[in-house]
């Protein structure tokens, strides 16, 4: 048995729907965003519009500053799909990077290093096409591992053998 929509899920529905292209899409939300601020009163803020409590940051945001590798034989933007191109190579990184300026640094023959501000992201050579993952830097060491002590475990913990006599 198929369920009949009210008038008014209907209406949302269409209402709702996806635009056509961006501009559209653009168009709804900029009219959502004024009635959501301006002509639709709050329960929680004491039945008052959002748009009248609003008061903008008096800091100026400016953006950061690039990052720096002084220690990397080289500063490098990530590609929009992603990848690291020196000269004709072309090596995978990830999307997340699109656009964002990452440290190469050779740290062995044909072995280099990516850095993104101060994460080691991983190492590529000349023969994969992509960054493999390096040693897990938030690995932490137990104090055993520190000092070299070998770990017994507790009395308490060990299973208790009952004779049966």
């Amino acid at each position: 048995m198929a369920s009949k929509l009210s008038p008014w899920a209907a209406f949302s529905a269409l209402r709702f729907a996806a635009s056509f292209n961006f501009l559209q899409q653009q168009s709804r939300f900029d009219k959502f965003i004024q009635v959501y601020n301006h002509e639709r009163p709050h329960q929680a803020l004491a039945m008052r519009y959002p748009g009248e409590l609003y008061t903008p940051s008096a800091r100026a945001y400016r953006d950061p500053e690039p990052p720096q590798y002084p220690f990397h034989d080289r500063t490098v933007c990530a590609t929009r799909c992603g990848r690291i191109c020196i000269g004709k190579r072309k090596i995978n990184l990830s999307q997340v990077f699109s656009g964002q300026l990452v440290g190469i640094r050779e740290v062995e023959e044909k072995i280099w290093l990516v850095t993104f501000l101060d994460f080691d992201l991983g190492y590529f050579d000349d023969v994969e096409g992509r960054v493999e993952p390096g040693p897990q830097p938030l690995h932490h060491k137990s104090v055993n591992d520190v000092f070299g002590i070998a770990c017994k475990g507790c009395l308490r913990y060990r299973p208790v053998v009952l004779d049966a006599g």
